[in-house]
């Protein structure tokens, strides 16, 4: 994902066009999430499809596939936000090394909380929830939507930390 340093040297053209901050981050966030999102869906219909899956298992998949990549657009988009090379000769190269390890930790801690809040919900058998001491079904929901909530709130801190940056980038505005 290079959504921020991909503009080369227009990026002093993008600035001068007095375009809003929450207008480039939200269409850089839709030209990156949509196409994403859409091969997401179409991976886990392509796999669970041809199994004879129950159709709830289709939409739980789809569901944390989705959330997923939305994050993981978030954290690659925030973290090449935090260090672009805007004079990279090539598009693997505009993000520096700060932006890569910015994203490998927060998608990291993201993933690792998800699996651990979706192997809390009793659908999952909750052998996390049992595990940590969580006994009826409300304690599994509960220990579930606290983990989840603790991870979503990491791609939301990335969001700021990006539109932050493009602030920056664009002489606040």
């Amino acid at each position: 994902m290079f959504a921020t340093g991909g503009e080369g040297r227009e990026i002093a053209l993008l600035a001068a066009l007095h375009v809003r901050t929450r207008t480039v981050v939200t269409a850089k966030l839709f030209a990156y999430g949509v196409p994403t999102t859409l091969r997401s869906i179409a991976a886990v219909v392509l796999v669970v499809a041809p199994l004879d899956g129950l159709s709830r298992d289709l939409i739980g998949l789809a569901a944390m596939t989705d959330w997923a990549s939305a994050s993981c657009i978030i954290f690659e988009f925030a973290a090449s936000s935090t260090a672009p090379n805007f004079h990279a000769e090539h598009i693997q190269r505009a993000t520096g090394i700060l932006g890569r390890v910015v994203a490998l930790i927060a998608g990291g801690l993201f993933l690792l909380l998800s699996a651990l809040g979706a192997a809390s919900l009793p659908g999952f058998d909750g052998a996390i929830g049992r595990a940590i001491g969580a006994g009826e079904t409300r304690e599994h929901l509960a220990t579930a939507a606290l983990v989840l909530t603790i991870a979503a709130a990491i791609p939301a801190l990335m969001l700021l930390v990006a539109r932050d940056r493009w602030r920056k980038l664009l002489g606040a505005r």
